[in-house]
C-alpha cells in the first residue's frame, strides 16, 4: 500500500519482556518479512526486550506498524532489524523508529547497521540520515557483500573506526546444532541454530560423525561437515584439556561423553563458546566447563542476543590467565628467529623488513625488550620501550601480538601499565611507532584512545584534575580538545565525560558533571579483583590489575553511573580499621538474575555463580563493572578519612556506597598517590 494509514497515530514504546501479545506481533511480522531480515530465533526477541533493545511503532486503530531491534556496544547503537507492517510503508514510520532510538542514546556516537548490497533498503538508508562507510564480506549463505551504514549522533569517536570488523568468534558447534543448520533444516527447533549462520563459525564434529551407524548417513553428514572450517590442535593440547576438564567435571564426564568430547576439542582447539540445545549439559556443566577450560557452553539464542559482549569477551578475557603459567620476561637481544612469528604478514610486512626492524631496536641502548610467554614456551605479546627525556614521550618502537586467544587480553593489560609508566616516567604520552603493529593491537590502541599520527599511533596521557589543566597539556592537533573545551563548559553529559577520562587516563575531570562515590569492598574481593596482596597475577605490573572487572552486591542501594568510585576495603588497614584502596570508573550497572549475570559476565573471571547468589535479594544482583583501576600506593585509612573530612568520614561507617564531592575525592586520591595532577 502507498500511505493507506496516513490518518492514523503512531506511538512508540520499549517492549518489555511481560508484553506477551506484543511480542508476539512482532515475531510474527519478522516471520512475514525472514526473506530480507534473515534468520532470527524467536526466543531471542524477549531477550532484547529484557536488555531494552525491541522498540515497537504501535497505530491507534490497527496494532503494530513496524518495530526495531537494536543494542548497545562500544559507545554506540548496532542496529539488527528495521521493519515495518506493508500497511504503513511509506508512512515515515521507520524514520520514527530511528529517531526515537537516536534520542533515547544520543549520548552515543551513533548508529551503525550493515544491509546486504543487492537490498532494496539501501536506497532507504540515506533518507534516515546514514552513510556507507564501508563494505565487507558478507557472512551469511549467500556470501553477498554487506555495506556497512552509519548515522551520526555528531559525536568524536576515537576509539575505532569502520575500517576494522570485529574479530571473528570461535565457536564449537554441538552435533545436533549441526544437524539443524546442514542436515535436517526443517526438524523441530532447528530455527534457533539457524540464526547462527555466519561465516565465523567455527566447529568440531567429525567424532560424533563417526560413531553415527548408518554408512549412507555418515557419508552425508561427512560431506556437510567439510564445509564447516576445523578447529587445529595438537595431541598435548587435546590431552591437557581433557585432563583439566574431567577432574572438574568428575562422573559427569563418563555420563555425558559425546558432549564432554567435543569441549575437550573445542578447549583444544582454541574456542572460546560451545553452541548446544542440550539444557541438561548447560545446566550441569556450564560453570565447570568454564573454570576449568574458559569454554562457555551457550544455546544458540544467547549467542545472538549477547552478541556485543560475547565479542568483547573474545578480546578480553581476563579468566583466561587465571592459575596458568603465563609470565612477563626481559628480551635482553631481540632475537630474530625468537620473534619471527610477530611478522605481521596481513599488513604487507616482509620478513627482511621486520629483522631490519628488531635489528635497530637491538642496536639502540636506550630500549628495552619485553615479551610475555605461554606455559609452553610461545612468546605471546613483544614489545620494546624507551626512556624518554625530560618533557618527551614514552617510546615504543615495538608492539606485537601473536594468534594465540589471551593476546588481545594481554595488550589490552599492557596498555594500561604503559599509561602508569608514562606516569612514573613524568611524561604525558605514549606514541608507538612500530610501523606493522598488527590487527590485534590496532584495535587495542584505538580502544585505548590512541589517535593515529601518519604511521604512528599517540595516546595523550594527563594527570590532571580539571578540563582546564588538561586543556593546557593536551597537544593542539589532539580531537579530544573540543570535547574537553564543552566539558568546561558543562556541556557534557556524564557518559561523555566518563569517555573522555578513559582517553587521557589517568586524568580525573573533576569540574565535570560525572560524580564520584567511596564504595565498600570485602578484603576477599579487594584482594581478588583488585591486585592487593596474595593477588592472582602479581609476577608483574603487566599482569597484575585487570583492565576490566565486575562486583557483585545487593541491588539495594546502588551508586550513579558512570561514576568515579574510590574503594574502600574494610580490614585491610593497621588494626582492621580499613582504607581507600583503588580507584576505578564505574562504566555499567546491570540488575538481573544470579544466572543471567554470571552468563554475561563470566569471562571476567574470580566470582562463581554461588558467589553471586549469595549476593542476591528478592532473587536479583547488581554487577557493578568497572575498568581501568589504580591501586594507591598509600591506601588512605579510616582515620586519615575523617581528618580529610574534617573530623567525620564520609558516608559514616561507610557499609554502602557513598557520594563524595570533588573537593574530597580530590584529598583521597592525592594521599593515595602522592601526586598533585
Amino acid at each position: 500500500m502507498n500511505g493507506g494509514k496516513s490518518n492514523s497515530q503512531i506511538s512508540l514504546r520499549l517492549v518489555v519482556p511481560g508484553d506477551v501479545d506484543l511480542l508476539a506481533h512482532v515475531v510474527a511480522l519478522a516471520d512475514r518479512n525472514k526473506r530480507t531480515l534473515g534468520p532470527m530465533p524467536r526466543g531471542a526477541f524477549p531477550e532484547f526486550a529484557h536488555q531494552g533493545g525491541l522498540l515497537a511503532a504501535l497505530d491507534d486503530r490497527h496494532g503494530l506498524a513496524g518495530y526495531a531491534l537494536f543494542a548497545v556496544a562500544k559507545g554506540r547503537v548496532r542496529l539488527i532489524h528495521l521493519c515495518v507492517d506493508d500497511r504503513f510503508r511509506r508512512n515515515g514510520v521507520a524514520g520514527q523508529l530511528v529517531d526515537f532510538i537516536s534520542r533515547l542514546h544520543s549520548d552515543l556516537t551513533g548508529i551503525k547497521l550493515r544491509c546486504r548490497s543487492d537490498y532494496a533498503a539501501q536506497a532507504l538508508w540515506p533518507k534516515l540520515g546514514f552513510a556507507a562507510v564501508n563494505e565487507v564480506p558478507g557472512r551469511g549463505r549467500s556470501r553477498e557483500p554487506l555495506v556497512v551504514w552509519w548515522r551520526s549522533h555528531n559525536r568524536p569517536d576515537l576509539f575505532s573506526d569502520h575500517e576494522h570488523e570485529d574479530a571473528a568468534l570461535m565457536i564449537a558447534l554441538d552435533h545436533n546444532v549441526f544437524i539443524d543448520l546442514a542436515i535436517d533444516r526443517p526438524r523441530e527447533g532447528a530455527a534457533e541454530s539457524q540464526g547462527l549462520e555466519a561465516d565465523w563459525l567455527q566447529n568440531q564434529i567429525l567424532n560424533e560423525i563417526l560413531r553415527l551407524q548408518d554408512p549412507s548417513e555418515r557419508s552425508r553428514q561427512r560431506a556437510a561437515e567439510s564445509t564447516f572450517p576445523r578447529l587445529q590442535h595438537t595431541p598435548e593440547q587435546h590431552e591437557r584439556a581433557s585432563r583439566v576438564l574431567r577432574l572438574a567435571l568428575g562422573g559427569a564426564a563418563a555420563a555425558h561423553e559425546s558432549d564432554f568430547n567435543h569441549v575437550v576439542c573445542a578447549a583444544a582447539g582454541g574456542a572460546s563458546l560451545f553452541v548446544t540445545r542440550d539444557e541438561e549439559w548447560i545446566a550441569l556443566a556450564a560453570e565447570a566447563t568454564f573454570t576449568a577450560v574458559g569454554v562457555r557452553t551457550l544455546r544458540p539464542s544467547d549467542v545472538i542476543t549477547h552478541i556485543d559482549e560475547l565479542e568483547h569477551a573474545e578480546n578480553y578475557r581476563p579468566a583466561a590467565l587465571r592459575g596458568t603459567g603465563y609470565s612477563v620476561q626481559d628480551t635482553a637481544a631481540l632475537s630474530e628467529t625468537f620473534l619471527d612469528p610477530m611478522l605481521s604478514t596481513a599488513t604487507g610486512e616482509r620478513r627482511r623488513q621486520f629483522r631490519a626492524h628488531l635489528r635497530s631496536i637491538a642496536g639502540d641502548r636506550a630500549l628495552t625488550g619485553h615479551h610475555v610467554r605461554s606455559p609452553e614456551g610461545e612468546v605471546v605479546v613483544a614489545w620494546a620501550t624507551g626512556q624518554p627525556v625530560a618533557g618527551g614521550e614514552l617510546s615504543v618502537p615495538l608492539l606485537r601480538a601473536s594468534r594465540a586467544p589471551v593476546a588481545p587480553t594481554i595488550v589490552r593489560l599492557l596498555l594500561l601499565r604503559l599509561r602508569m609508566e608514562a606516569i612514573e616516567r613524568g611524561t604525558d604520552s605514549v606514541r608507538v611507532s612500530d610501523p606493522h603493529p598488527g590487527r590485534v593491537v590496532l584495535a587495542a590502541l584505538a580502544e585505548d584512545g590512541y589517535v593515529s599520527d601518519g604511521t604512528q599511533n599517540v595516546a595523550a596521557v594527563l594527570d590532571v584534575r580539571s578540563t582546564t589543566a588538561a586543556l593546557a597539556r593536551v597537544p593542539l592537533a589532539h580531537p579530544v580538545r573540543s570535547e574537553l573545551a564543552s566539558a568546561r563548559e558543562g556541556a557534557l553529559s556524564p557518559q561523555d565525560s566518563a569517555r573522555l577520562e578513559r582517553l587521557i587516563w589517568p586524568a580525573k575531570l573533576l569540574d565535570t558533571t560525572l560524580e564520584s562515590f567511596l564504595i565498600p569492598i570485602q578484603p576477599r574481593w579487594a584482594r581478588e579483583l583488585l591486585s592487593l596482596q596474595d593477588s592472582l597475577w602479581d609476577r608483574s605490573p603487566v599482569l597484575g590489575v585487570s583492565r576490566e572487572h565486575v562486583y557483585y552486591r545487593s541491588p539495594r542501594g546502588n551508586p550513579h553511573c558512570p561514576a568515579r568510585i574510590l574503594w574502600y576495603a574494610s580490614g585491610t588497614g593497621r588494626d582492621r580499621v580499613g582504607a581507600v584502596v583503588a580507584c576505578s570508573q564505574l562504566n555499567e550497572i546491570v540488575t538481573d538474575d544470579p544466572r543471567r549475570l554470571y552468563s554475561r559476565f563470566q569471562h571476567l573471571g574470580v566470582y562463581r555463580l554461588a558467589d553471586i547468589e549469595a549476593r542476591a535479594s528478592g532473587g536479583e544482583a547488581s554487577a557493578l563493572r568497572f575498568v581501568d583501576t589504580e591501586v594507591l600506593a598509600h591506601p588512605v585509612t579510616y582515620e586519615r578519612l575523617k581528618i580529610l573530612g574534617g573530623g567525620k568520614s564520609p558516608g559514616g561507617s561507610l557499609q554502602s556506597p557513598t557520594r563524595i564531592s570533588p573537593v574530597m575525592f580530590e584529598a583521597i586520591y592525592r594521599e593515595g598517590t602522592r601526586r598533585d595532577g
